[in-house]
């Protein structure tokens, strides 16, 4: 991974970000290695082409979708299992020259796309009882299937055309530390790929006896790594309530007030009592009229409406895409804090204008050596602790910067 050139700051951001990636993909060091001369040196070379550029003039994100990463990472991992020819062939420094060819993620995309019709043109043998099970039927004569075998994932990766197969995710099926679930449709045919993972009870500890473990949402994937579908997810809703599968606000985002009923972003009644509120990335419902947060409240960069009679205890955090008007009901306990001054629309409620903090001012900045990056944007909001966070789009809260910069 070529760093020369960058900034200090550049590069501890590349490399907090691909550490935080191998944590979260289980990456062993091989694959560690595989990732840095591959998505790293990319990502090196994306931020290094946007010097000098200023924020007025906008710039990339330079990592990968996480649809992309995840396609990209399986592939890596698969090679690696099967040790794939490929890795052999290395330059003077041990690089696989395969991955040293790709100059972007297409590039990447394209040869995991090629593994992977290569493996899913092999015929798959017929799977029986001991390969997978049948765990609940669903709407419109879907069901959801439980895989038990590596027989039975290679067979969901031949038709889903994903990496779920071929030794992936094998070792971590068969000791137990995750679950692999096919949601199917009236046909058989698979609509998407759930991995379930187990999380310890002090993650989750709500209740006065806490299960052994929690079965936590990993991933939900379509056909190719895609996105899922959103009439699939309404098919697979209902059960992943009934499972209490956590993590699942990220694909169904829901609420909690403060008696515990949990809403669902399009659903929640008016007058609605929040705790705290955190809305941030994609965002399509409208928040209604009356709705109390006591603590703090964040609007990400799709919120583009406030409803009336909004009322938040703490500090409104506000970092959208396009100004946003403030309704002369709005009612705001401690400060409105915005990235920009452009962020809000004329005129301010003059009840409010005492109350505003601007992170950025007027100043123009510039990416590399400059007092911040603008990956460290969303942390001027780290003390959102505790905050009821509301994402969208599959991406974590906790990864709430990058999804600041996804295009």
């Amino acid at each position: 991974m070529n760093l020369r050139g960058l900034h200090v700051r550049d590069v501890e951001a590349i490399e907090e970000w691909l550490v935080n990636i191998a944590s979260e993909e289980r990456l062993d060091l091989g694959h560690m290695a595989l990732l840095r001369c591959s998505v790293g040196r990319i990502a090196a070379n994306n931020i290094r082409s946007e010097y000098p550029k200023t924020l007025a003039e906008g710039w990339s994100s330079p990592f990968p979708r996480r649809a992309e990463l995840r396609h990209i990472v399986d592939w890596l991992v698969s090679s690696a299992a099967e040790g794939a020819a490929w890795l052999a062939n290395v330059d003077e420094k041990c690089r696989p020259r395969k991955l040293l060819k790709c100059s972007s993620y297409a590039d990447l995309l394209r040869e995991a796309d090629k593994a992977m019709d290569r493996k899913n043109a092999q015929s798959a043998k017929a799977l029986g009882p001991d390969d997978e099970r049948p765990v609940a039927d669903l709407a419109d004569g879907s069901r959801l299937m439980q895989l038990l075998t590596p027989a039975a994932l290679d067979l969901e990766s031949r038709r889903m055309h994903h990496c779920v197969g071929h030794g992936s995710y094998d070792a971590d099926l068969l000791s137990g530390d995750i679950e692999i679930y096919s949601l199917r449709d009236r046909n058989g045919r698979p609509l998407l790929t759930i991995e379930i993972g187990h999380a310890a009870p002090e993650k989750y500890g709500d209740g006065p006896a806490p299960p052994d473990r929690y079965r936590e949402i990993v991933q939900i994937q379509g056909k190719r790594n895609c996105a899922p579908d959103p009439k699939h997810l309404e098919l697979l809703k209902p059960y992943a309530r009934q499972a209490d599968w956590k993590g699942r606000k990220h694909y169904w985002p829901y609420v909690i007030d403060v008696d515990g009923v949990e809403h669902y972003l399009d659903e929640i009644p008016a007058g609605t009592i929040l705790k705290s509120l955190c809305v941030t990335d994609t965002f399509s419902a409208s928040l209604p009229d009356g709705l109390t947060v006591l603590g703090d409240a964040y609007m990400g960069r799709n919120v583009t409406e406030l409803p009336e009679n909004l009322e938040v205890g703490g500090s409104l955090m506000i970092a959208t895409a396009r100004p946003l008007l403030l309704p002369e009901s709005l009612r705001v306990g401690d400060r409105v804090r915005v990235w920009h001054e452009s962020d809000i629309q004329r005129p301010i409620p003059a009840h409010l204008t005492e109350k505003f903090e601007i992170a950025m001012g007027k100043a123009v900045k510039k990416m590399g050596g400059v007092d911040m990056l603008p990956h460290q944007w969303l942390r001027l909001f780290d003390d959102l602790d505790g905050i009821d966070r509301v994402d969208h789009d599959g991406i974590d809260a906790g990864d709430a910067d990058l999804a600041m910069l996804t295009p």
